[in-house]
């Protein structure tokens, strides 16, 4: 199942009942190595972004750990290897980070971030070398509270999940239906939507700003006016996941959801664009939450409804 067969479709669907919202665009890549553009609608608009792309040099470290948080619309990610350093971005929705702008402090030590990149700052510091290390980072934007964030590395690199994504990346393409709940934002006025998927090529979705939509095959029905209105689409594959092609698998933790004990999972794409992703993952390899934080776009999904009886049909 590929993301980009997947949600690209659906986003195309979204834009056009919610084109009077501002729209975001990344490109993300198939499983085939084609480039599909993928629209989803978000509110509110980044400003221009500087020239240049987005680097964060450690992320490409099989050995890494990539980690992120986010304060409304300010995302902060990072990438750090054993004994050091960290490499981290400061990804604002409004303006740049200025010169000065993120102060930075290991135990209560502060420390001088240095520019590794485009929003990239380096923090020369030895993490995960045999003591727990708590990392301050304090992030000001022009006409914006001061933004804190607290990562805390451990004692050693996390596991490896390299088994753990595989069994994921199985167990949920075998899957025929299943309901996905969706929060999406920029950090601001989320979109709720519901999202039902039979394979291989079935999904009906309702947002929270109204839109009803169904895909089936090579067509598309939209709810406009009290009425179902048909139009061709290029089709839809279905189940499909964000992060089929995410890389730096680790185990980072274990929890709790919904009484089902998860373990947590860390992974990263940075094949087209730099996103972090945190998987809550059942003991059947099913997932349960998945997170993804990237520029300007965070999104949850809750996947419920596994492998239950479920038909989408064409209206009328």
């Amino acid at each position: 199942m590929t993301l980009a067969n997947g949600w690209a479709g659906v986003a195309a669907a979204l834009a056009t009942v919610l084109a009077t919202l501002v729209l975001a665009a990344w490109v993300l890549e198939t499983g085939s190595g084609q480039a599909v553009t993928q629209t989803q609608a978000l509110n509110p608009a980044p400003q221009p972004a500087p020239p240049g792309s987005l680097s964060l040099p450690l992320a490409g470290n099989p050995q890494a750990l990539t980690l992120a948080q986010r304060s409304r619309d300010l995302l902060v990610g990072l990438a750090a290897t054993p004994g050091g350093p960290i490499d981290l971005l400061a990804i604002p929705g409004r303006e740049w980070i200025p010169r000065g702008g993120l102060r930075a402090w290991v135990d209560a030590r502060p420390v001088k971030p240095m520019p590794c990149g485009r929003a990239c700052f380096r923090l020369g510091v030895s993490v995960m070398d045999g003591s727990p290390v708590s990392i301050l980072l304090r992030v000001r934007q022009p006409g914006a509270p001061v933004a804190a964030f607290r990562f805390r590395f451990p004692a050693r690199l996390p596991p490896a999940g390299d088994r753990l994504i595989r069994a994921v990346n199985r167990a949920m393409g075998a899957l025929q239906t299943l309901e996905v709940q969706e929060t999406l934002s920029a950090g601001f006025a989320p979109i709720r939507t519901r999202y039902l998927m039979r394979a291989p090529d079935r999904m009906r979705f309702e947002t929270s700003r109204g839109q009803k939509t169904i895909l089936i095959r090579d067509k598309r029905w939209d709810w406009e006016a009290g009425r179902w209105v048909e139009s061709p689409f290029p089709g839809v594959e279905a189940p499909s996941y964000f992060w089929s092609r995410a890389t730096n698998a680790r185990v980072i933790g274990r929890a709790r959801i919904r009484g089902v004990p998860v373990r947590v999972l860390s992974v990263f794409n940075r094949r087209s664009g730099l996103s972090w992703f945190r998987l809550l993952v059942a003991p059947d390899d099913r997932v349960l939450k998945a997170e993804m934080l990237t520029e300007s776009h965070f999104m949850t999904h809750r996947f419920v409804a596994f492998d239950e009886p479920l038909e989408i049909e064409a209206p009328g």
